[in-house]
């Protein structure tokens, strides 16, 4: 059997005349619009799971899901924390949330909110004297809460664990009174955004090594991770390489928690593909990322099953620095990422 898993970063999916940032509210017709091409997308994407990013209105999520032929019917929707009353108020969407819409059963889900009380994120720091002192880092939530999901893959007894995410931005975060024009204060506002992005990553990490650690249980990740596969916080999530060198007994500690990277996967069956999910300023990235544990990994001799093959669908990006013109709305700044999982048989 196979099945095909997504991230989709829908951009800013908000109920029609709901104000969001400081940006124009959404027309009806706008609105559908955009419902129909996320539906369109889908149903390209042929997708049994699908993580989503940027999800002001649970309502507006089901809409499109059902406007696809691909789920049609037979679609369980979840956005957690993105209904009218938890996530407006007095005609304004607070903050965007995850998503998922899958073709499969879902056994449990969670919105995860706090940092793993495990994780330590103080910080060991010695002054010139030598006295050492821990600095505390007193964040203590996602802004934007991962989702985690039990699904059943139909005819068999697995069971898979999702989660869906969305970290921290580079979007520099600035104190009252910094000037964005100021050099020095922009690169304070980079550095703050990467220290929250960081800790977020730790903070999911724990979460993940917890579902995986001396056990057999898939597991995917489906995530705007807001950077490259070999960016700091990505690597963090995913884990570290074990040496060649070291005893296979060790090795086989890392492999264990080790999460792939479908684009890598396919990067290495075929090294002229070149995708990219993202554009800013003329330069391409690849920002959404689905990870795999080592149960889907083609290396992996005990494996039960392995990523056959990784499309991003980007034909719909532009790089908006070539033109005056102002960006779309309708579709997403984001390209989709759909990796295709084969299970193997066994008798």
């Amino acid at each position: 059997m196979n099945f095909r898993v997504a991230s989709f970063n829908v951009l800013n999916l908000v109920r029609p005349g709901v104000r969001y940032y400081d940006l124009p509210v959404h027309a009806e017709d706008e609105h559908e619009h955009k419902l129909k091409w996320i539906a369109q997308t889908l149903d390209r994407s042929r997708a049994d799971i699908v993580g989503f990013q940027e999800v002001f209105s649970s309502s507006s999520l089901q809409a499109a899901v059902e406007y696809s032929q691909n789920f049609h019917d037979h679609a369980q929707v979840l956005s957690p924390g993105a209904d009218t009353e938890s996530n407006e108020e007095d005609g304004k969407a607070l903050r965007p949330k995850v998503g998922l819409a899958t073709r499969f059963e879902i056994l449990r889900h969670e919105s995860i909110k706090e940092f793993p009380t495990t994780a330590d994120f103080q910080i060991p720091s010695k002054s010139p004297e030598g006295i050492e002192q821990l600095i505390d880092v007193p964040i203590k939530q996602f802004e934007r809460p991962p989702l985690r999901a039990e699904i059943l893959i139909p005819e068999t007894d697995i069971t898979v664990v999702v989660y869906v995410a969305h970290l921290k931005s580079k979007r520099p975060i600035y104190k009252e009174g910094e000037d964005r024009e100021n050099p020095i204060h922009r690169s304070l506002g980079s550095l703050r955004a990467q220290v929250v992005r960081s800790i977020e990553a730790t903070a999911l990490r724990t979460r993940l090594v917890k579902d995986i650690e001396k056990n057999k249980q898939p597991l995917i990740v489906l995530g705007d991770l807001n950077d490259t596969v070999e960016s700091t916080s990505t690597q963090i999530i995913a884990g570290d390489s074990p040496d060649f060198r070291w005893p296979l007994k060790i090795k086989r500690m890392y492999w264990d928690v080790l999460l792939y990277s479908t684009n890598t996967i396919q990067t290495r069956q075929d090294l002229k593909d070149f995708g990219y999910t993202h554009i800013h300023h003329g330069r391409r990235d690849v920002l959404d990322h689905i990870l795999v544990s080592q149960e889907f990994y083609h290396r992996n001799s005990k494996r039960i099953g392995k990523v056959t093959y990784q499309h991003i669908f980007n034909d719909h990006l532009f790089d908006w620095s070539l033109t005056a013109r102002e960006s779309d709305r309708i579709m997403s700044d984001h390209g989709i990422p759909v990796a295709e999982i084969e299970l193997d048989k066994f008798d």
